[in-house]
């Protein structure tokens, strides 16, 4: 299956896909070490904590950061 989407190589190659695979998917809670200045505000001096979705948790050991943006709305 190839949905022309983006029309790059790798969105091609993202696109094509095993409709019968089912990929494992876990959420991680990460502790936040640096806090962004839009966090500054916060006055609880408990531990703050990130948490994210992923469908690669093989990947999870390597990762370095979790980047965010105050502008957009996740959901």
């Amino acid at each position: 299956m190839f949905v022309d989407v983006c029309r790059t190589a790798l969105a091609e190659s993202e696109l094509e896909y095993n409709s019968e695979h089912v990929s494992t998917a876990i959420y991680v809670r990460l502790p936040v070490t640096q806090r962004p200045a839009c966090l500054h505000g916060l006055t609880s001096h408990k531990p703050l904590y990130g948490v994210i979705w992923t469908t690669t948790p093989w990947t999870i050991p390597a990762n370095q950061a979790v980047a965010f943006n105050e502008n957009i709305v996740y959901v």
